[in-house]
């Protein structure tokens, strides 16, 4: 069985987080990006990856769009959660043992570290901002977490229809859209101001995919309210002042 730091060997590192005040946890903690959302946008579908459970992903975490734009994919744990949209346009979640993505973003992290989130931090443009001004070391991209209970979320799927040519429009329009309000979920994100129509859009710094606690729903998130006091950030480093 191919160890996961082999597989992660042979994707386009884009950096760790930087050591300057800051412990990082004992195994590699760098983001790896392969493929770009910029190139999806130009109707360039097809896979530049495969990730499986037949090598030995236990501690991957990772986030993009299934393979030709139909599905979001989300890794936590090392399992695969795929989030698809049924013929009544209705959201559906299941584990599958591997997938192919046109483009996707991941780090391997075997121990997280939970530093709080503050009360103040309610939104996603709060989180990206309390992320810049508290972690961001040296413009390096890291990964993070949010476990807890959300007071709203909305989030999409990606759902480009099989019938249809890409060429000459950009595929990533085809979406749908759901609501989640007061519910348990477990949030991958990945943080990087370097990396615009790489993994995350041309607004953001953030890319978030989440997990609910039922199982039941799934997706890349686009606008978030954490609710006071109820969420929990974790991070694979440890702050040194924390």
């Amino acid at each position: 069985m191919k160890r996961i730091g082999q597989f992660l060997a042979g994707l386009a590192c884009i950096g760790w987080h930087s050591m300057s005040g800051q412990e990082q946890s004992t195994r590699d903690t760098r983001v790896y990006a392969i493929g770009a959302l910029s190139e999806v946008r130009k109707g360039e579908l097809e896979a530049t990856t495969a990730i499986s459970k037949k090598d030995d992903i236990a501690f991957l975490f990772g986030a993009g769009p299934n393979d030709s734009l139909r599905g979001e994919v989300t890794i936590i744990d090392g399992e695969i959660y795929l989030a698809q949209v049924n013929d009544a346009k209705e959201p559906s979640v299941r584990l599958v043992d591997a997938v192919r993505a046109p483009y996707f973003v991941l780090t391997e992290v075997e121990h997280w570290t939970s530093s709080g989130l503050p009360e103040h931090v309610q939104t996603l443009k709060g989180l990206e901002g309390y992320l810049q001004m508290a972690y961001h070391m040296n413009r390096e991209p890291f990964a993070f977490m949010l476990h807890g209970k959300i007071a709203y979320l909305k989030y999409h799927i990606a759902g480009f229809p099989a019938d249809q040519s890409a060429a000459g429009q950009d595929p990533t329009s085809y979406t749908y859209t759901y609501e989640l309000e007061d519910t348990e979920v477990k949030i991958i994100g990945f943080y990087s101001p370097s990396h615009k129509g790489i993994f995350t859009n041309g607004d953001s710094n953030v890319r978030l995919h989440f997990i609910s606690a039922d199982k039941k729903y799934s997706g890349h998130i686009d606008e978030l309210k954490t609710g006071q006091g109820e969420m929990k950030l974790l991070l694979p480093f440890k702050p040194k002042d924390k």
